[in-house]
């Protein structure tokens, strides 16, 4: 099985002498891992960029569909009386 690298957030601890979980062999991680590791870990920023962005234009879509279709929604009285000139009258949605 490769051996797979470690990713820790935590910098408290030196990798230095540290046991490994995945193969129970401590000492100093391979240069391989290392770039493994780095290369991991920007594509995880890589990605984490794209997020906002993604739900930045869901957003600007949900915004575009709802100005675009204001005519599907549209308010009625009972009496058929707009309710902002009759303030008494009971109002609903429709669509």
């Amino acid at each position: 099985m490769p051996r797979q690298p470690r990713l820790s957030l935590d910098r408290s601890s030196s990798p230095r002498g540290s046991q490994s979980i995945m193969s129970g062999k401590g000492g100093v991680p391979v240069q391989k891992d290392n770039q493994a590791a780095k290369k991991h870990l920007a594509e995880l920023r890589a990605q984490a960029k794209f997020v906002p962005m993604k739900t930045s234009e869901a957003a600007s879509d949900l915004l575009n569909y709802t100005e675009a279709n204001k005519a599907d929604d549209f308010l009625m009285t009972r009496d058929g009386w707009n309710p902002y000139t009759d303030l008494g009258g009971q109002w609903w949605m429709c669509k």
